[in-house]
Parts: C-alpha cells; sequence; structure tokens
C-alpha cells in the first residue's frame, strides 16, 4: 500500500535533486497549456462578435430577432467546438507527455523532450482518440450529477500516464485499466489531491506566481503515486510489465 506521506516524500527527494529541471518542465507546460485555452477562448469570442453585434441593432420584426439569436447561438457552438478541438488535439496530448516526463524523473531520468512525446511517439492519432473518449465519457458521467462525474474523474485519471508509457494502448484497455488501478484507492487520492490546496493558495497569494514553485511538487508526487499504483497492479496480476511498456511478449 501507499500513503500521502510516502508519495510526497519521494517526491521531495527527486525535487532536492532536480528542482529546477523539474520547475522549468512544469512551467512550460502550463504556459502552453494555459496559452492554448486563451488561444480557444479568444477565438470563441471573435466567433461570436459578428452575432452579438446583430443584437445590439434595434430589431423590431420577431423573425430577425429570432435569426439574431439564432446566429448568436451558431456562433457560440463554434467557439464551443474549437475550445473542444484544442482541448482534444493540443492541451490532452501534452498532459501525456508532462506525465511522461514527470514519470521518468522518479528513475532521475529527465529528458525535456518528453513533454512532448504525444507529438513524436508515432502514436499521436491513438492518444488523441484514447483522451477524446476519455473526456467524452466523463462528460456523460457529469450529465447525471457531479458526484458521478468527479468519481469518474479519479477512475480515468491514471490514463494520461499509461498513454505516456504505451501510447499504443486501445481506448478500452487504457479506461478500464485505469479504473482497475484506482479501485479502492479513490478516497485516499481526493485526498492526496486536497493536501495541495494550502500550498496552492499560499501561491496564489503571491499574485498567483507562488503557484508555479508549487507545481513541480505536485506533478512529482502524481507521478509518484502512478508508480505506487503500477506496482500494486502488477503485484495483483491486473496488468504485465510487457503491457505497460508496450512490448509483445
Amino acid at each position: 500500500m501507499w500513503s500521502r506521506y510516502q508519495l510526497k516524500q519521494a517526491a521531495k527527494d527527486i525535487m532536492s535533486r532536480h528542482y529546477w529541471e523539474l520547475f522549468a518542465a512544469a512551467l512550460v507546460y502550463g504556459l502552453i497549456s494555459s496559452g492554448a485555452s486563451s488561444l480557444a477562448g479568444a477565438v470563441s469570442q471573435v466567433a461570436s462578435l459578428p452575432a452579438a453585434l446583430l443584437n445590439l441593432i434595434n430589431i423590431e420584426q420577431s423573425q430577425d430577432v429570432l435569426m439574431s439569436f439564432g446566429a448568436m447561438g451558431g456562433m457560440i457552438a463554434i467557439g464551443t467546438l474549437v475550445g473542444a478541438a484544442v482541448n482534444v488535439f493540443i492541451t490532452a496530448p501534452l498532459e501525456t507527455g508532462a506525465s511522461r516526463y514527470f514519470l521518468e524523473s522518479t528513475q532521475e531520468r529527465l529528458n525535456f523532450g518528453n513533454l512532448f512525446y504525444a507529438f513524436t511517439s508515432g502514436k499521436y492519432g491513438n492518444i488523441v482518440f484514447v483522451n477524446f473518449l476519455r473526456s467524452l465519457f466523463l462528460f456523460l458521467w457529469s450529465l447525471l450529477l457531479v458526484i458521478p462525474g468527479i468519481v469518474m474523474g479519479y477512475a480515468y485519471s491514471m490514463v494520461p500516464y499509461l498513454l505516456a508509457e504505451n501510447p499504443a494502448l486501445d481506448y478500452r484497455r487504457a479506461l478500464s485499466l485505469s479504473k482497475d488501478m484506482t479501485q479502492g484507492h479513490k478516497w485516499e487520492i481526493f485526498v492526496l489531491e486536497l493536501s495541495f490546496i494550502g500550498w496552492f493558495l499560499l501561491g496564489a497569494l503571491a499574485c498567483g506566481l507562488g503557484t508555479l514553485f508549487v507545481n513541480p511538487y505536485y506533478h512529482s508526487t502524481r507521478a509518484q503515486l502512478y508508480v505506487a499504483l503500477r506496482a500494486i497492479a502488477l503485484d495483483r496480476g491486473i496488468v504485465t510489465l510487457s503491457e505497460l511498456e508496450g512490448r509483445t511478449e
């Protein structure tokens, strides 16, 4: 089994020797992710601008009013699709790359190029497809109620790390394996996440810049969590080492 203390201590041990490399990787990952999100937001705003201008015009005919609202709805839909596309094709693959970087760092193998692993692995299409279905299923679960969506969010939380190890994993196997690995651990994972709130709040007090220094600690601890769950899964025969590493027997 594992404990929060063990995971955090292991992360601190790595950071004591490689903090600034981890800081740089977390910074680049955060900047690209937030930049992609900002770009998607800007495109959404630009797309909805023509329809918004129509609504500013004093139109008396009801048919024109309906057309105006219809145009706005269409533009908002386009903006939403753009945001979803950015998440699927850029942000999610980048998360897989960051997962590989921090996972490799647990063995003190720090290769900055791993941040872009999803784009250079030759399996970009599969990584995109798996992450798309993961997001779709989470969305559908969240439609039921908030709690089921949160629970399944933890159930699928190991998918980026699984793809970071074996980017060729079939989506069914990636999702089911993540669910199996987190079975019986979701509450502990929730508490682990909760334990970082204080750090992020302190970081936010420094105009938000302090969170930049917390991110390496957070990502390193998350990687240690995967390592712990991975060991349990291997011990229980849930998965084999060859499957995780993408090797054929």
